[in-house]
């Protein structure tokens, strides 16, 4: 499948689980993973890096991954909008993997 697929993530392994199932039977050349930041707490910061650490080591077919894990909570509102914007923004072949993290280096000095 060449089309890509942009994954936002958050917190929740058992559901992440599910979907992948399912990326893994479609098997997409093109991955942007995206996650949002943990809430201050100490269960939520240990249940998103379970997410980011799943992310990063259970892609087990030929693709090209992109991360984008977001250091602080921007919540379902702004984190959703803001990776999608991100993801309409740069996905333009072959320009967008220089766009992508060029857009997403600026967003993050900025938040």
């Amino acid at each position: 499948m060449h089309t890509p697929i942009l994954l936002l993530a958050y917190n929740r392994t058992d559901t992440l689980a599910q979907v992948w199932e399912v990326l893994r039977q479609v098997r997409p050349k093109y991955l942007f993973l995206s996650a949002d930041g943990p809430k201050p707490t100490p269960e939520d910061k240990e249940r998103t890096a379970a997410v980011r650490t799943f992310l990063q080591k259970n892609i087990d077919w030929p693709c090209e991954a992109y991360f984008n894990f977001l250091p602080e909570n921007l919540g379902c509102k702004k984190g959703v909008a803001t990776e999608q914007a991100l993801f309409s923004r740069v996905w333009s072949p072959p320009l967008w993997r220089k766009a992508w993290n060029h857009l997403r280096s600026l967003y993050l000095t900025h938040v």
